[in-house]
């Protein structure tokens, strides 16, 4: 009666055992897990057995060790924080670099490895003020996407919002999640 697995993040992070949500190289998977290859030959296998398989995503914010990304652009803002530190900068100057780098990033599990939709942590913790919040603008491109590739994808958010818009269409002025 399994329909669906659900791994945990699996970008690099620091260190060898972890429950992922301190990934810092996020289009990595973690070395101790095996090789990208043999991630993608997990999702494979599994749909052989009619089996989806969901990836859990952290955009809200990296780990402390290793995280190196603001040494290469404006990728976090001190005009928000999160309980993790600095948050992710998705409005402020040169932020639409910073969202293609996440949008690419969940692009990338889906096309490249096959994963058939993504749980996003904690999205209380993505600031966003722009005029297209950075989940309605993943969930377009997600559903582009699978229009591209004549696959379903879905998105489900961690929310403690209780905020209708977070699963409201886009036409009917949500973000889109499922």
């Amino acid at each position: 009666g399994i329909t669906h697995i659900e791994l945990m993040p699996v970008a690099e992070f620091s260190g060898d055992w972890g429950w992922g949500y301190d990934g810092v190289d996020l289009y990595a998977p973690h070395h101790a897990y095996g090789a990208p290859d043999d991630l993608k030959r997990l999702v494979n296998a599994c749909h052989e057995k009619g089996i989806a398989v969901l990836l859990d995503v952290v955009y809200n914010h990296l780990g402390p060790a290793g995280n190196y990304l603001n040494k290469f652009g404006p990728y976090f803002t001190d005009a928000h924080r999160t309980p993790w530190g600095p948050a992710v900068n998705f409005d402020h100057k040169n932020s639409d670099e910073v969202r293609r780098f996440f949008l690419d990033n969940a692009a990338m599990w889906l096309r490249d490895y096959h994963f058939d939709g993504l749980r996003l942590d904690a999205i209380h913790a993505y600031h966003d003020r722009s005029a297209i919040h950075f989940l309605e603008q993943l969930a377009t491109e997600v559903a582009a996407l699978g229009c591209q590739l004549g696959r379903h994808f879905v998105l489900i958010a961690e929310s403690d919002l209780n905020d209708p818009r977070v699963v409201t269409s886009i036409d009917a002025g949500g973000l889109g999640l499922d």
